[in-house]
């Protein structure tokens, strides 16, 4: 039978052990370091500028918690703890030394404990849950010296009484109890005697006015003079003159108006509790309209509209345009370019006001080339304002001006862009970007591409890859490093092979490590866990599957043990997968398997990773409806919190649990400013609309949309944020072979 500790840690020697031995067990058991220790050792403790935290183990060798007197040492710099941790949470006596310059607090892991002045001494009890006075009552007690003041003694051992008239010289001073004076003023011991109030006033020297002393409520003043109050109520008061007694502006609460004037020929609107607003008459032959919640001074919405009247689609406005601008019968997308704000002597509201009539939507062109807001077809208005013109661009501010600024960069010469072909774009540092497309019988070719004020210069297209490649997807790792898989399967078809190498960028140049096969699959997607790992989603005949790739500068990647999410049959065509980084090691998969009939079924889990091994948690069903499109092609999280999938469905996390939150939006493309603020894509190209994400527990997340920037493309796209979350970048060829970028920044929180 092995040996046992008691809560002294004092070795119990079991039933027939330690033989030939027991004797040395038994003498330290008795000796200094253990019984000796708690009978009348001392242990220094030395504090350095933090709390200290003593234990106790299983062993009959010298320990500091063991010891009856602790003696506290060293610099606390402030006030600190003294813990008693883990063996200690048992019944002893403690003596206390504290040594050191501040108070320090003998605490046990579950206790408030006892607080040992600096420079003190103390006896202390751990009874096991809390430190506590070991003493609080003496029957008797004898002193040394005499109790201080301080303690509530009287610092004197003499039992004399104070005789005032015979022990007593000089004046007692007020914080000894007496007055601090030898004689009162004049009158002062009469109104002592006598408090009236023509006794007060005799004994005072720098009154005013006369009659009796008057208190707080309700006294009967004869003919005051008040001064200039700082504070009064006149609620019982009469015969106040508006024009002289009178300052400020009467507020709307109070029946004016908040204002101090009103603007001549201006209609007046009410505005609740504040101030009166004011429509202005605007141009000439406005009308007063209503938009069902205010009224504004516009043109007429039909008919004659005044101002200028367009139908180019864009427009290019200079300091000498008119202020009414209209579009009607625009044939293309167009843009309405803003002058350049210096360019105008004064500043104010209203500068031009831009109506659309046409069927297409315009954005507005800063003079730097950054798109705005954009106006909407069919009856949409801008109403332009300058707030400032000592900056070409800053000066302007749109209607419900966009949290988003576009701007198109220039474009590249591609090598035979075909309309199925496939892009994508890896945004490797605030200022550089790679691009890639399959090209010229599906080989794959790059660009890079240096971003300096939201326009991207790019370098000639380089043939990267000589193979057969028309699905395509880079995902970065590092300023240098990133993994691109490459796979020619036609309608999703598993008896491809998908390949993926390793990528390093150095300079301009883009170089590809050997490949890594994975046959008989669909790729569906990789995500970034860290600078040297990533996860990996595809699909076979018979399985749903996810690995992690590592990619350290090593001439091959390597690739962890499969993990299969979910074995189906089913046609592999028309299984997805994409997951998300939520989390430090922890994805959440969204994926689906097809139930043979017209839906497909939606689901999720957590995937957890240690090193290269992948486990999964519950599986969560999103859906099992028929027709219902779950197709997760893409995923993002928000936080460590939620996650969601392209189509919409949200997540909300607690460890390796999910919870649906059901549809919460749709067509995710990417995310900016640490995950928070998402772009949304509509069906003909990029329409971007930026939106604002919340969460509570209640809602999970909601969106709240802006003005939308419509850029249009024709053809396929890629989008990507930067590694600072305040950008993203989008490439597209829009006109055959040729490749343009997109710089897409964040300009409002």
């Amino acid at each position: 039978m092995a040996s046992t500790y008691s809560d002294l840690k004092i070795e119990l020697i079991g039933t027939g052990e330690q033989s030939g031995t027991w004797g040395t067990t038994t003498n330290n058991n008795l000796g200094n370091a253990a019984l000796g220790e708690a009978i009348t050792g001392s242990a220094d403790v030395a504090f350095s500028s933090a709390d200290v935290t003593v234990t106790l183990t299983d062993t009959n060798a010298s320990q500091t918690a063991r010891n009856l007197r602790l003696n506290l040492t060293g610099t606390t710099g402030g006030a600190r703890s003294l813990i008693l941790g883990s063996g200690c949470q048992i019944e002893k006596l403690y003596l206390v030394n504290n040594t050191c310059a501040d108070a320090i607090t003998v605490k046990n892991t579950s206790g408030t404990g006892i607080a040992v002045p600096a420079g003190k001494t103390m006896f202390v009890y751990n009874n096991g849950t809390n430190v506590v006075d070991a003493v609080t009552h003496a029957s008797s007690l004898t002193l040394g010296s005499a109790l201080p003041i301080a303690s509530g003694g009287t610092g004197s051992t003499s039992t004399t009484f104070v005789n005032a008239a015979t022990n007593i010289t000089g004046t007692l001073p007020v914080g000894n109890g007496g007055t601090g004076i030898t004689s009162l003023g004049a009158g002062v011991a009469t109104f002592l005697g006598t408090p009236s109030s023509a006794n007060l006033a005799t004994a005072v020297t720098d009154e005013t006015g006369s009659g009796s002393l008057v208190f707080a409520t309700s006294p009967a003043l004869t003919t005051p003079n008040l001064g200039v109050p700082s504070a009064g109520t006149l609620t019982s008061c009469t015969g106040l003159p508006l024009t002289t007694g009178v300052t400020g502006t009467l507020p709307v609460a109070n029946g004016g108006t908040g204002a101090a004037t009103l603007t001549a020929n201006n209609v007046i609107l009410g505005n609740g509790t504040s101030a009166v607003a004011f429509v202005a008459p605007g141009s000439n032959g406005n009308v007063l309209t209503s938009d069902g919640s205010t009224w504004a001074s516009t043109a007429p919405a039909s008919g004659s509209y005044g101002g200028a009247t367009i139908s180019t689609g864009s427009i290019t406005l200079t300091n000498a345009s008119t202020k009414l601008q209209v579009i009607d019968g625009a044939s293309a997308i167009g843009a309405v370019t803003l002058p350049a704000a210096t360019t105008f002597t004064t500043e104010g509201s209203d500068v031009f006001l831009v109506k659309n009539f046409s069927p297409y939507a315009m954005n507005i062109v800063f003079s730097d080339g950054w798109y705005g807001n954009s106006i909407g077809a069919a009856g949409g208005e801008n109403s332009i304002s300058l707030a400032d013109n000592t900056s070409a661009v800053g000066g302007w501010t749109p209607t419900n001006d966009s949290r988003l600024k576009v701007k198109p960069s220039s474009s590249f010469a591609a090598s035979g862009v075909q309309a199925n072909n496939s892009y994508d774009i890896a945004v490797m540092t605030n200022t550089t970007v790679i691009s890639l497309y399959s090209g010229t019988s599906s080989d794959i070719y790059y660009s890079v591409g240096t971003i300096s004020d939201g326009v991207i210069s790019w370098t000639s297209s380089t043939l990267l890859l000589a193979t057969t490649a028309n699905k395509i997807w880079l995902t970065r790792l590092t300023d240098t490093t990133a993994f691109l898989s490459a796979s020619n399967s036609t309608g999703d078809n598993p008896s491809t092979t998908t390949s993926i190498y390793g990528l390093t960028l150095s300079g301009a140049t883009v170089t590809l490590s050997t490949a890594i096969a994975i046959s008989s699959s669909v790729f569906c997607d990789i995500q970034r866990i860290d600078d040297t790992r990533a996860f990996l989603n595809y699909v076979t005949a018979s399985a749903s599957t996810c690995r992690v790739l590592t990619h350290n500068g090593a001439s091959v990647p390597t690739l962890g043990t499969a993990a299969t999410i979910i074995a189906s049959s089913q046609n592999p065509g028309l299984k997805t997968m994409a997951s998300t980084l939520v989390d430090t090691d922890k994805l959440v998969t969204f994926y689906t398997d097809p139930d043979g009939t017209t839906s497909f079924d939606a689901y999720a889990r957590v995937s957890t990773i240690s090193g290269t091994t992948i486990t999964f948690g519950t599986q969560l069903t999103l859906s099992t409806i028929d027709g219902t499109y779950c197709l997760s092609k893409q995923a993002y999280s928000t936080n460590a919190n939620y996650a969601f999938n392209t189509d919409g469905w949200g997540v909300s996390i607690s460890g390796t649990t999910l919870t649906s939150l059901g549809l919460v939006g749709g067509q995710y493309t990417t995310s900016l400013r640490n995950n928070d603020f998402v772009l949304l894509t509509s069906s003909n190209g990029i329409s971007l609309d930026g939106r604002r994400t919340k969460y509570s527990d209640a809602n999970g997340m909601q969106l709240v949309s802006t003005n939308i920037n419509s850029i249009y493309f024709t053809t396929q796209y890629s989008i990507r944020p930067s590694p600072s979350g305040t950008f993203a970048v989008a490439v597209t060829a829009p006109s055959g072979d040729t490749v343009i970028g997109v710089c897409i920044e964040l300009i409002e929180s």
